[in-house]
């Protein structure tokens, strides 16, 4: 598989504006080309680390590449292309690694369907591949399950955190601001931050002296 065709399945879900960083990065190599037919660019200069991040890139060695681009900015900071190489680098990366969550979250989930800490992670990393249908249905999952465990114990204080993080997720911040409530009135671990997600969603809302009395409560 040429690095193209590696690039572009890579970065098929990341939409638009990652494809056409490819055909950008694709134009910058005819620059490199260029640079190494006419010998021009020396060892330690940009050029020269630029092209070697370039290499790198090529043959899949994503975090040397990264640290050649990054020598190559420390001499020549205005380098667009670079950055533009890094950025797709950062893309490349964050893709694996969401692949990566999702495979562990799934042999989790074998283990224990029930564990709805699980399906949250689920639906963040198929979320941020850009597969918002199935993110919700996990996310829709994990909200069941934490119902379930609030029926049985409504002073669960860590499971209202929990629920109102998954409330958000769903676009349902009303909700979320009530389980934030029941959080920090049971005295959770994590009331101030808590009271510091209520803040910033009332402040959403432009509901601008709630949010003051929430950012108070932390």
């Amino acid at each position: 598989m040429s690095w193209m065709s590696g690039v572009n399945e890579m970065t098929s879900n990341f939409g638009p504006w990652a494809r056409l960083a490819v055909i950008l990065v694709s134009l910058a190599a005819l620059c490199i080309c260029a640079l190494a037919e006419d010998g021009t660019a020396e060892e330690n200069s940009a050029e020269g680390w630029y092209q070697k991040g370039y290499q790198l890139l090529s043959n899949g060695y994503y975090e040397e590449a990264l640290q050649a681009y990054d020598k190559s900015l420390e001499i020549d900071p205005e380098n667009a292309t670079a950055w533009l190489d890094k950025a797709l680098i950062h893309m490349i990366l964050a893709k694996q690694a969401r692949l990566k969550a999702l495979d562990i979250f799934d042999e989790n989930l074998e283990e224990n369907p029930k564990d709805a800490r699980a399906w949250w992670g689920r639906g963040v990393a198929l979320y941020g591949l850009e597969r918002p249908e199935e993110a919700r249905v996990s996310w829709e999952r994990a909200l069941e399950i934490y119902n379930d465990t609030l029926e049985s114990d409504p002073e669960d204080a860590e499971a209202w955190f929990d629920m109102a993080e998954i409330l958000i997720s769903l676009g349902r911040d009303g909700e979320a601001i009530e389980a934030y409530d029941r959080a920090i009135e049971l005295n959770s671990t994590r009331s101030v931050e808590a009271a510091m997600t209520k803040g910033n969603l009332l402040m959403q809302m432009e509901l601008n002296d709630e949010s003051v009395e929430a950012f108070d409560q932390a």
